[in-house]
């Protein structure tokens, strides 16, 4: 009941629920006390959450194995995005069908991966755009270049203030 990291939820074999702990709770922002008709379909913000659950518990339920590990997401009660993993048993005990399922939050790992996939994408462009500025300085050194031995030749005297506005642009 006390573990921190490890969500336990069960349900019977109607999607009647029998028990959950307190991670359980944290994750789904919803307490044992809340449950006002005793079925899976309160976890979830909206109805594709409680529906991925019954799905995952009928598949269990059909090839008496377990469903998973899986990773999946969706928003709790109070509209938080969580990210599970996710495992479902299926258990028979006194002769009666119970599910068992087990949930790890992985929301703050996911929410690490995302950032530095992003971060990966800035340093991806920042390499790129030093690449590409280095490119387009070398040759513009060159032109820089030819720019001053053009301007100092006699024939060049009549284009002077053009030769100086062209070399501003290159010291700027």
């Amino acid at each position: 009941d006390n573990s921190p990291h490890l969500a336990v939820r069960v349900f019977g074999a109607e999607g009647q629920i029998g028990y959950f702990n307190k991670a359980a709770e944290g994750i789904h922002n919803l307490r044992l006390e809340a449950i006002t008709d005793n079925k899976v379909g309160q976890f979830g913000a909206d109805s594709t959450t409680d529906r991925v659950l019954e799905d995952l518990m009928k598949l269990a339920e059909d090839t008496s194995w377990p469903v998973g590990p899986f990773e999946w997401n969706f928003k709790n009660r109070a509209g938080i995005e969580k990210y599970l993993y996710t495992t479902i048993f299926p258990i028979s005990l006194f002769n009666k069908k119970e599910f068992i399922c087990l949930d790890i939050d992985i929301t703050e790992r996911k929410q690490l991966e995302n950032e530095m996939a992003r971060m990966d994408k800035l340093n991806v462009v920042g390499e790129m755009a030093a690449g590409l500025g280095h490119e387009v300085r070398n040759p513009m050194t060159t032109v820089r270049g030819f720019l001053q031995l053009l301007s100092e030749k006699e024939e060049s005297e009549k284009h002077k203030d053009c030769f100086a506005l062209l070399r501003s642009v290159f010291e700027s």
